[in-house]
Formats: structure tokens, sequence, C-alpha cells
């Protein structure tokens, strides 16, 4: 037999990975200095590896990076930006055949036997030179600045449950498999930076036994675009694993997701 082959066969997990990362290392170095020494013999050569799209963008744009935040599970708009006082005349009636026309309901409210109406319990007040109605109780500094804010209230979509109403606001969509718009952006505006992702996400992290609103990858996903564009996900918490790739607080925890306790 091979001694080299004997060799191989006689190191531990540890050292294997050990040897590989090295090496990976090092192919990953002389990948960056091939790259350095190609861009200073011929600068004009070297581009955007993810360039945009030809004539976008449209004209120069003031904003250089976009941070979106998506507050799954957030208050009602009835309590944020959704003013209507006269939801208070019909507090605690049953909700009229009129407006809810035979449509569905979710599973949160069908054992119920009553549907009752029920108005916000906070105040409301016209803020800023616009005069745009706001709740002044539960955001008494956001409220102040809604000249600065634009604020959409013309969204409409028939989902009656959280995950397609988040899927529809995320693609444009209520079912899965189209792109969302951070991918859009990614394959329009392209990327100014050849080593970095155009498009990263971080996700939560849910306390222990809490039924937090569930986040599925399709709301960052790439759908039927290149890959490419689709969304690069950041871990929210703690060091990774070596193997698991996860944070280190959860990894240990799983027996069945971490195999460092089987290294010798």
């Amino acid at each position: 037999m091979d001694p080299l082959f004997t060799a191989q066969l006689q190191q531990t997990r540890r050292q294997f990975f050990g040897h590989t990362g090295l090496r990976l290392g090092g192919i990953a170095l002389a990948t960056m200095l091939g790259e350095n020494m190609t861009a200073s013999a011929a600068p004009a050569a070297s581009g955007r590896v993810h360039p945009p799209l030809p004539g976008v963008p449209h004209f120069p744009p003031k904003a250089k990076s976009i941070i979106y935040l998506h507050m799954n599970g957030g208050p009602s708009q009835l309590d944020t930006w959704d003013y209507k006082p006269q939801l208070q005349e019909h507090f605690n009636k049953d909700l009229p055949d009129s407006i809810r026309m035979g449509q569905r309901i979710t599973t949160m409210t069908s054992n119920q036997a009553r549907l009752p109406v029920a108005p916000t319990k906070f105040k409301f007040e016209q803020c800023g030179k616009c005069g745009t109605w706001a709740n002044t109780e539960l955001m008494p500094f956001t409220s102040k600045m809604v000249d600065d804010l634009a604020i959409i209230k013309t969204v409409h979509t028939n989902a009656i449950n959280h995950d397609p109403a988040c899927t529809f606001v995320m693609t444009g969509r209520e079912i899965p498999g189209f792109a969302s718009i951070g991918s859009w952006l990614a394959y329009g505006l392209g990327s100014e930076n050849n080593d970095l992702p155009a498009f990263v996400v971080l996700t939560p992290q849910f306390p222990h036994n809490s039924n937090g609103q569930a986040l599925f990858s399709r709301m960052w996903g790439s759908g039927f675009l290149p890959s490419k564009y689709s969304g690069v996900t950041l871990r929210n918490a703690g060091d990774p694993c070596f193997i698991c790739r996860i944070p280190t607080a959860s990894a240990h925890s799983s027996a069945a997701r971490c195999s460092t306790r089987s290294m010798n």
C-alpha cells in the first residue's frame, strides 16, 4: 500500500480539518495576490465582478447603501399609522357581513363565537408640517420625524396569514419561487465590491421556548434569478462552531448538529 495513503488513514479528524484549512488559506492567498498583480499590470482590464445592468441607475443615487428592517410580528397598523376614528363607534360590535363579505378567517379566530371590532386604545395626533396622523403614545419620537419619512398606505393583499403576507411584501407574490426585492436590487445595481456580496441578511435569534414568527429563505432568495443575486445570511450571535458553522452556544447543546464530541 502507498505509505502516503496509509498516513492519511491514520490521521485524526482534527488533523484533517487543520491541514485542509491551511491548504485552503494558501489557495485563497494565492488567488488574492494574483488578482492584485493582474490589476497592477493592466488596471484598465480589471472590471467589476457583478456590474449593474446597462443604463442603471438612471440618475446619480444619493444613498450608498440600504438597511431594510422587516419587523415580523410587529404592532398593528391600527396602532401606528392607520388612523381610523370611526372604529370607536363600532367598538365591541360584530364585524358587519358587508365588510367581511364571506372571506375566510385565520385559525387564530376561526373558533371564536364572535368577531368584535377592536379599535386602537391609543391617542393619535396630526404631526409635522405634512399633518400625518401618528400614534404619539407608542411612537413619541418617531411621530416628530414624519416630515422626513415616506409612509406608504396603499399596499393591498388578499393574504390572511403572516407567512404569505410576508412573502408578498418581499417578492410581490404570495407563493414562493420569485425573486426578493434585495435580489432585484443586486441584479439591477450590481455590487461595487468584488470580494463582498451586494446583499446580506441578518436574521434574529429567538429566545428559548419562544414562538417567534417564521422567517424563510425565500424572503431573501433569488427565486428564478441566478443564485449569485441571493442574500447571504449572517449568523446572529456567538462564534461559529468549527464543524457546524453555527453559534457555539446552540451547537454544543445538540449532539445531532455538532460532531466535535466525536473528534479525537
